[in-house]
């Protein structure tokens, strides 16, 4: 979704579209040096963000998802009490919104931090399964046979995605907001 809108918004500005790499923790330090003029890439909205980037407003939001070896995907699909069960040992990715939405969600589970969901496989051994958005987890399992995105019923917890700007962008983040 994000490298389709990337791609209009840059031709309904009437600009060229460059696609900049970065590494996570340099996103703030990034777009604070001006190195690329916007964030388009499945950003969650945090206090931090809000606090320190301009942000445009949440353009989706996404429930959140556990993903689960196919083999037991139907044990968290329909019976919620699976996915809030004392010693639920569950991956989430280092981030501050997902963190916090874990813990909120899955207060009884154990939480082990990754910092990329293509550990999960090797460390399926150890896990029941990894917290995630749904349309990411769906995403992921599609290349990844034996996995399996479900939503379960506890699950009523959402992620807003947003855009992020340099802090002085006040009047793109005005024309990004209403594009939206």
């Amino acid at each position: 979704l994000d490298i389709a809108f990337s791609f209009r918004l840059a031709s309904d500005l009437g600009v060229n579209l460059e696609f900049v790499p970065f590494a996570w923790p340099n996103l703030t330090q990034d777009l604070h040096n001006h190195r690329f003029d916007i964030a388009m890439s499945g950003l969650y909205e945090t206090d931090e963000r809000l606090q320190s980037l301009t942000m445009s407003s949440p353009y989706y939001q996404s429930r959140i998802a556990l993903l689960v070896p196919s083999r037991h995907a139907w044990e968290f699909a329909d019976n919620s009490r699976k996915a809030i069960r004392p010693g639920l040992k569950l991956a989430v990715f280092n981030d501050p919104v997902l963190l916090k939405l874990a813990r909120t969600a899955f207060p009884q589970a154990q939480l082990v931090t990754i910092n990329n969901y293509d550990q999960l496989p090797a460390m399926m051994t150890r896990l029941d399964g990894a917290v995630w958005t749904i349309e990411q987890a769906t995403a992921w399992s599609a290349e990844h046979p034996g996995f399996t995105a479900v939503v379960p019923g506890v699950s009523a917890y959402a992620v807003p995605f947003v855009y992020a700007m340099p802090p002085d962008a006040t009047e793109l983040r005005g024309y990004v907001s209403q594009w939206l």
